[in-house]
């Protein structure tokens, strides 16, 4: 059975872009525009992993989890891997240490895929 993947990304280009990238590699996936969206779906399925934009980090230095919080209260064990394009907003999301792993944009798609395997791998590939 692939790996199931939750893309949670407001920006629909990246989403799908996403979605096509990890459907290559294997894994099946679901996109969520909308944290609530995500949590939803949380409710009714089971993922392997969860890739999530870093919603509400707007301003720079203001790495504020309260928008994602639905988010990090349904996903439950599921490995988070955040997206952010602050360098700040990046070293304070890795001190929080509610996410697996931490990747800054611009993306880079080898150390996307990267870092989805290292997360599916902590938790099994994905095999239940």
């Amino acid at each position: 059975m692939s790996p199931h993947v939750l893309v949670v990304q407001e920006s629909v280009e990246l989403a799908t872009f996403l979605y096509h990238f990890l459907s290559y590699e294997g894994h099946e996936c679901t996109l969520a525009i909308q944290v609530q969206e995500a949590v939803d779906l949380l409710r009714t399925r089971k993922f392997d992993l969860i890739i999530t934009d870093s919603f509400g980090f707007s301003v720079r230095s203001s790495c504020d989890l309260a928008p994602l919080q639905p988010l990090l209260d349904n996903a439950r064990q599921t490995p988070l891997i955040l997206f952010s394009t602050w360098d700040v907003d990046v070293a304070i999301a890795r001190q929080a240490n509610v996410f697996t792993s931490v990747v800054q944009q611009p993306l880079e798609i080898d150390e996307l895929a990267r870092q989805v395997n290292a997360a599916l791998e902590e938790t099994g590939g994905g095999q239940t």
